[in-house]
């Protein structure tokens, strides 16, 4: 059976941002697995960025295998933005590697040119694992935001 992973960003921010520089986290998910042999993890993730006002900003959208920027990269892309921008990332993962806890855990991470704001109270992060058996184990993580 999925697993729903919920992730507190911080319980001082209102609008979480996306400092200038590193990698930051933005959703994560865990498959709860049985032994079949996964084929395909299929991931989606939506996010609306609001760049610093008269500044182009880059912002790179990073999804690994793993909890760490540094893990396995299933997908990557720049987005060049100058306005509030809704960003959609759509991966999929074909190189299946199922932890002896029978887990698959995703994570996606931002990072961005300048200081830039994650507009909206959450963003989602969908993915579906397609196995061998012709069965379909989905799960889905939201940030969740809490005011001051």
């Amino acid at each position: 059976m999925p697993t729903i992973q919920l992730r507190e960003i911080s319980k001082d921010v209102v609008k979480p941002s996306f400092l200038q520089g590193d990698y930051q986290f933005f959703a994560d998910l865990t498959f709860q697995v049985s032994n079949a042999r996964y084929q395909k993890v299929h991931l989606a993730a939506v996010l609306m960025i609001d760049p610093p006002v008269q500044k182009v900003t880059n912002v790179t959208v990073l999804i690994v295998r793993g909890t760490s920027p540094t893990d396995a990269v299933v997908h990557s892309q720049e987005f060049e933005l100058e306005n509030p921008e809704v960003i959609n990332v759509q991966a999929t993962d074909s190189s299946i590697i199922v932890l002896s806890n029978q887990q698959l855990v995703y994570t996606v991470f931002v990072k961005s040119s300048v200081d830039s704001t994650l507009l909206g109270d959450f963003g989602f992060f969908f993915g579906v694992a397609q196995a061998d058996v012709q069965k379909v184990f989905s799960s889905y993580s939201v940030t969740i935001l809490k005011e001051k």
